[in-house]
Order: C-alpha cells, then structure tokens, then sequence
C-alpha cells in the first residue's frame, strides 16, 4: 500500500478510488453533527460506514483486498486517522453487519498489532 492519507479530502479520494459509487455519498454526505466541527477524517469515516453498511453484499473481492490492506496499514498507525477509522468505522462494524466480510482482514489485523 502507499502512503496512508494525509488530510480528509486525501482519504474521501482514496475511498472513492476503491468504491466509486461512494461518490454520490461525499457530494451528498449524511448530517453531520454541528458540534463535531469541520470536515475532518472522523466526517468521511462516519459517512463511509453508512454507505459500506448498505453496500457491503455489493462490495467485490478487489475492493475488499484493498480496503483490507488499508485497515491493516491503518491499524499500525496512531493519530487521527486511525481514530477515526477505529472510532468511527470499526466500532460498528458489528451494528452495521459488516463484520463478517471485514473478518479476514480484522483477525490479520489483530495478529499485525500483536506483532508490532
């Protein structure tokens, strides 16, 4: 994988790569919340777990290998983005019923944090 994303709008274009149809929902993302601020990583994350929770049966198994290896780049970080993605995205994994196509990639996940 190439370098993680550095900014927002990084990351939204970095998704909207994998999941071109996640474009509709960057140009017409869900309220966000007044008191949460600006546009920030926690934004698109919140966005883009709505829209993987409706389209994850559409996902294909290239999309899912890239984003899987984004997770796991991701989870060797600390900062904002993984924060975000932690805080925002893989905290509802289960509510979204999208934790068993994230499986694989979660249990690799969780065998790359034990070994860093």
């Amino acid at each position: 994988m190439h370098a993680l994303p550095t900014s927002p709008q990084e990351l939204q274009t970095f998704l909207i790569a994998i999941f071109p149809s996640f474009s509709q929902e960057a140009e017409d993302p869900i309220e966000w919340p007044p008191e949460f601020g600006e546009f920030t990583f926690h934004t698109v994350m919140f966005n883009f777990a709505s829209f993987f929770g409706r389209e994850v049966d559409l996902v294909s198994t290239k999309q899912l290998a890239k984003f899987g290896k984004f997770l796991q780049a991701v989870s060797l970080t600390t900062g904002a983005l993984e924060n975000a993605v932690s805080t925002c995205f893989l905290e509802h994994a289960h509510q979204l019923k999208i934790s068993k196509k994230l499986r694989p990639w979660l249990a690799r996940r969780s065998n790359n944090k034990r070994d860093a």
